[in-house]
């Protein structure tokens, strides 16, 4: 989903030897970048990038997925940022940016929080 409106800034991309299987929704108003060898895997993942603000605006914010990670099914992401070689397990719902949470991470839950760290479960 996205607009030839002018004011919305959307845009889509994916990186290098990545892949969405299919049946997933991507909302690209507010841009989407997937980096290098990710995977959207399972199926009806959604991936938010526009809200309403409290005076019926449209706003938008880029959402990001760096190098190497993994999106779990069902998960939905509302503009947020994923750090590199981290995993969004299924159904998790991720609504902020983890990247100053370093990399390496296992994101799950509702709203997701970090669950392990590189090899660390918290």
């Amino acid at each position: 989903m996205g607009s030839r409106h002018e004011n919305w800034p959307d845009h889509f991309s994916i990186g290098n030897n990545s892949k969405a299987t299919s049946h997933h929704f991507f909302d690209c108003g507010g841009g989407i970048v997937i980096g290098d060898l990710c995977c959207v895997g399972g199926r009806d993942a959604q991936f938010w990038t526009h809200y309403l603000t409290a005076i019926n605006k449209t706003a938008w914010r880029e959402l990001i997925i760096d190098d190497r990670c993994y999106v779990g099914a069902r998960a939905t992401l509302v503009y947020c940022r994923i750090p590199a070689d981290s995993v969004v397990g299924a159904g998790a719902v991720v609504t902020k940016d983890f990247s100053k949470e370093g990399t390496g991470l296992l994101l799950a839950g509702n709203p997701a929080e970090v669950r392990k760290r590189q090899g660390k479960v918290l």
